[in-house]
């Protein structure tokens, strides 16, 4: 029998349009992504393992666990509400700001990073760039005139130049 899971995840696709125009763009990423959200007292006991002669009981939601990447996708949603398809998408730990003007763009990283520090969320300083005129997110390419695919993969596939072989991707 199979259990529908209350929740989903966005297409990337479809909510990418949202930035299509955009005048700049920011891209985060969370560190040890999963650990970073405090699992709940009641499923803690439940979530248990066994490793050589101790019993663990983690605090934290594991990755790995089932449905751990939906739930920590509804809670990225859920912390960042305010801004979600307005100036923000989130891809399980990958963060987009966007906005139209300078102005708004400022504001989005302000409204952005007040939201991270009051739920604590830790941002990788070395995977995170600001005030980019194009970038690329969740293999796409976002651009003020426009978003496009990201076929820089692709490319190197097809050229022998990836070391990697063309089983490898998926669209």
């Amino acid at each position: 029998m199979t259990v529908p899971l209350a929740g989903s995840a966005q297409d990337v696709g479809d909510s990418a349009e949202e930035a299509n125009g955009a005048y700049g763009f920011a891209d985060f990423d969370m560190p040890k992504r999963f650990w970073q959200l405090p699992l709940h007292p009641d499923s803690q006991e439940i979530m248990r393992f066994v490793a050589t002669d101790t019993v663990y009981t983690p605090n934290r939601v594991s990755q790995g666990a089932s449905d751990s990447a939906t739930h920590f996708q509804n809670e990225m949603q859920r912390i960042h509400a305010k801004q979600l398809y307005q100036n923000l998408l989130v891809w399980i730990d990958d963060i987009l700001v966007y906005s139209k003007d300078a102005h708004a763009f400022v504001g989005a990283l302000r409204q952005f990073f007040k939201t991270c520090r009051l739920h604590r969320i830790k941002l990788s300083v070395s995977k995170s760039c600001l005030g980019r005129k194009e970038i690329r997110w969740c293999d796409r390419v976002f651009s003020g005139v426009g978003i496009r695919h990201y076929r820089g993969v692709a490319s190197a596939v097809v050229s022998g130049n990836s070391g990697c072989s063309p089983a490898v991707l998926v669209w």
